[in-house]
């Protein structure tokens, strides 16, 4: 037997059919798959994939939240799999034949992709998924992703979102399981 497995930020996971993975800028991440497995990749930038609503941008979508929680996938129904196949289809023959607008047609199949996977996306929290906890973890998250280059210190962090350090230590251990 041939171990399939993804491993995101040293968090190994089974590769088994209808699973959709999601990874990050900067994200570790290494694949062991065997010969015979078949799937796509998509890679785009952020800057890619602006929307105007706020609900649908990437940093909305819990599953590119890598802080808030521990299972960067989706795993779909063999009907799902199939509508969600087809439309990764749909990129594919829209990045061959090169017509105008190709690149708002992709995005807007995209945004299909998105939309099914968040509809049955479970994030899976360690502890305490309570929404204020929650809204505080994406929050530090976003701070992260701004300010990684010049903050280091969790007292940083938390300075910026207006609670101690202890607190925002608090608030991780309770909702993911681990501390700031």
């Amino acid at each position: 037997m041939v171990l399939k497995y993804a491993t995101f930020d040293f968090k190994r996971f089974d590769v088994e059919p209808n699973q959709m993975f999601f990874n990050n800028d900067g994200q570790v991440h290494e694949w062991v798959l065997s010969e015979d497995t078949i799937g796509y990749t998509l890679f785009f930038k952020k800057e890619f994939f602006e929307v105007v609503e706020k609900s649908l941008s990437l940093q909305a979508l819990p599953f590119f939240n890598n802080i808030s929680n521990n299972v960067p996938l989706v795993v779909f129904s063999d009907e799902q799999s199939k509508t969600i196949e087809s439309l990764f289809e749909e990129i594919i023959k829209e990045l061959q034949i090169n017509q105008a607008y190709r690149d708002s047609q992709v995005k807007s199949i995209l945004k299909l992709i998105l939309v099914h996977s968040i509809r049955i996306y479970q994030p899976i929290f360690k502890g305490n998924g309570n929404t204020l906890n929650v809204s505080k973890i994406r929050l530090f998250e976003n701070l992260i992703e701004i300010h990684y280059k010049n903050l280091k210190l969790v007292k940083d962090f938390a300075g910026k979102l207006n609670i101690s350090a202890s607190y925002l230590n608090a608030v991780c251990k309770e909702t993911i399981g681990r501390t700031a």
